[in-house]
């Protein structure tokens, strides 16, 4: 199953925020935008994890809570696995460089 990390991050602050129009905000996203993310996340997993409402108030859905759950720790480990990376030596450009004889 390929998963969308970003996505992900942007269903979290909207169940932070409990609303499209200020998660929107937050994620410089449009709420149109946000709305299109979430859904392509359901899609991916195959759950509802919103109940809409017009209004842009939401309600979370048992299996997005559970979802959510799991989630905080993924996204920060993802997020711990990059700062790795990029705090790692340089080795790949030192490994191209032309050698002297």
């Amino acid at each position: 199953m390929d998963l969308d990390l970003g996505l992900v991050a942007d269903f979290l602050v909207l169940v932070q925020e409990r609303h499209y129009g200020r998660a929107a905000v937050r994620l410089h996203l449009t709420s149109s935008a946000l709305t299109k993310r979430v859904r392509r996340l359901e899609r991916q997993l195959g759950v509802a994890l919103v109940e809409r409402d017009p209004a842009g108030v939401l309600a979370v859905t048992s299996a997005g809570r559970r979802f959510a759950a799991a989630a905080v720790p993924l996204i920060a480990q993802a997020g711990a696995a990059r700062d790795s990376a990029r705090a790692a030596p340089a080795r790949y450009a030192a490994d191209r460089r032309p050698r002297c004889s």
